[in-house]
């Protein structure tokens, strides 16, 4: 688009630009660098473009930025700030609408002036369709401990999910359901669980292969070449390929890791989600794993990260695209007490749906009632139970009487109950 324009990049001992350059590529853990950084004089500075912006309020960004910028706060309380600096505006691109640990983005960036949510980029034909299934398991995920920021630990959500029964499910679900689809990405808990899920497949024949944050940068490359080249079709990971890959192939994702969070579920999913018309991709398979879509359990499922969960739709006309929320997502997990933790599933359903209209038909019809007396997030478990998520992780269940038509009973339950 701008030929005439000099184009420079600032990375690492590799890579070292003048600072004068009219387009300027740089990592932001170079410029961390005071020394790097200060070759960029903000007087002569016309934009700063932040990529993956939903980082931008942590506090190594926000200590660059603060360089270009007055507005945005410095995470060091004592630095002492230039008198008189330019506004330099800044600019920032996501996918992901939700800061991963809670930090405000309003911190670094004033509004959003434009927005798309999954189905309006679908129903744009900017991402492709997607079909869903549900595998619905009594793996009592209230048993596994948290991390300090709400989501579960990795080592106690491992004993859970990482077992041969597990495992093996998870394989007899891709034959059942998604073993015509070419290219299949996995995500898995950690490192053990990614090894023994591969193996698992390998068992039945299949050719998986994995990925982890201990593959060499050759390897990785050369194994998400043959990936993208359809020379086979499970690739299993975790952690690695959430955020930034750029596989427009996959036809498929398996969701092996639940999670609480928003970001992390909607970056797993959204790498299935880009259009390969060249490989006759026409859709992507979304395969997940929840205790059941209709508890209370703060799982995030492709229901809550497409809009349609049923605790937010408060009326039955409500637009799609107002409902949004701000979920924390973990950052390291903590020391969790080794607790025995029976991670055999006592049951298993499937729940597929053709298409997100499919799943919001369902839904609605699921929950009309409720909505229509109550503004609060009621879902129904079962034939005239209903369950709310309260403070402090409490909920308040409401029954049926046994013996009359017309008299209902409301209990405070704690998590363990």
């Amino acid at each position: 688009m701008f030929p005439d324009w000099t184009v420079e990049i600032e990375q690492g001992a590799k890579h070292k630009a003048t600072g004068l350059a009219d387009f300027t590529v740089a990592t932001y853990q170079t410029l961390l660098n005071p020394e790097r950084l200060a070759k960029f004089d903000p007087q002569k500075t016309k934009a700063v473009i932040i990529d993956e912006a939903h980082h931008a309020a942590a506090p190594s960004y926000r200590k660059l930025l603060s360089h270009f910028h007055p507005d945005v706060r410095h995470p060091d309380p004592n630095h002492s700030p230039q008198a008189e600096r330019d506004r330099v505006p800044v600019l920032g691109f996501s996918a992901t609408f939700s800061r991963h640990d809670g930090l405000a983005l309003g911190s670094v960036f004033e509004r959003i002036v434009y927005h798309r949510d999954v189905l309006q980029m679908i129903n744009e034909d900017w991402l492709c369709d997607v079909r869903l299934t549900s595998v619905r398991v009594n793996l009592d995920l209230n048993t596994v401990a948290l991390n300090k920021n709400g989501d579960f630990a990795s080592a106690s959500l491992a004993r859970v999910m990482n077992t041969p029964t597990m495992n093996e499910l998870v394989v007899r679900t891709w034959l059942d359901r998604a073993a015509s689809c070419k290219s299949t990405l996995i995500f898995c808990v950690n490192v053990a669980h990614v090894q023994d899920l591969t193996n698992a497949f390998r068992k039945y024949g299949v050719d998986a292969r994995f990925l982890t944050g201990r593959t060499n940068v050759t390897a990785r490359k050369e194994l998400v070449a043959s990936f993208k080249a359809g020379e086979f079709p499970v690739l299993i990971n975790c952690a690695v390929l959430t955020e930034g890959a750029d596989i427009p192939n996959i036809d498929c994702v398996i969701v092996a890791r639940p999670t609480r969070s928003k970001n992390i579920f909607s970056q797993m999913i959204g790498r299935g989600l880009r259009l390969s018309p060249e490989t006759g991709k026409e859709d992507c398979h979304i395969i997940d794993y929840v205790d059941t879509v209709n508890r209370v359990s703060s799982v995030m499922s492709v229901p809550t990260l497409l809009g349609l969960d049923p605790m937010k739709l408060n009326l039955e006309n409500e637009p799609l695209s107002t409902l949004q929320e701000e979920l924390k997502e973990p950052s390291f997990p903590i020391d969790t007490p080794d607790t025995p933790i029976d991670a055999t599933p006592r049951s298993v359903t499937y729940e597929d749906h053709e298409s997100l209209q499919s799943l919001s038909n369902t839904l609605k019809a699921k929950e009309i009632q409720i909505r229509q007396i109550s503004r609060f997030a009621w879902v129904t478990c079962k034939k005239d139970t209903y369950v709310l998520q309260s403070f402090k992780a409490v909920k308040v269940k409401i029954s049926r009487s046994k013996d009359s038509g017309k008299r209902y009973f409301l209990n405070f339950v704690s998590p363990h109950d």
